[in-house]
């Protein structure tokens, strides 16, 4: 089956400007990072009328169209490369710390949210995860900053 087959099918234009390829690779390092994590999940929303969660870590992979989200034999997100414009770090009051894939408009795309990383939750709390987590991720805090 062709990549394009194999992608979802979408309703959004193929005339967004893709970034430029330097700065594209880093954002897939960052996001290939963020899924090496142990207990994440990846959280996909659209339209706000539908949310899929999927349980990492995930390997990233793909071609040149489509990155993909865990194995394709195995429940996977497929994510528009040409969609994505920055990564962004967040780290909201009573919810775990999280990586977030932005397009155009600065338009949530999916989140990358570290389990472990609320501390309103005391009972599952991990502060040393999540100060790994801001350590390797919190350079990425402005909103939508491309990836370094």
């Amino acid at each position: 089956m062709s990549e394009q087959e194999q992608a979802p099918h979408s309703a959004r234009s193929t005339d967004d400007a893709a970034v430029d390829s330097g700065r594209a690779e880093d954002i897939v390092a960052v996001l290939s990072d963020a899924l090496a994590f142990p207990d994440v999940r990846i959280i996909v929303r659209a339209h706000d009328a539908a949310i899929a969660e999927v349980i990492g870590p995930r390997a990233v992979g793909g071609g040149e169209q489509w990155l993909r989200i865990g194995e394709e034999s195995a429940s996977h997100v497929h994510l528009k490369r040409s969609a994505i414009r920055a990564v962004r770090f967040v780290q909201p009051d009573g919810r775990n710390a999280a990586v977030e894939v932005v397009g155009a408009d600065q338009a949530l795309l999916l989140r990358v949210s570290f389990g472990r990383t609320n501390p309103a939750r005391a009972e599952k709390y991990l502060p040393e995860r999540r100060r790994a987590v801001e350590a390797r991720f919190g350079s990425l805090a402005e909103s939508g900053r491309a990836a370094p």
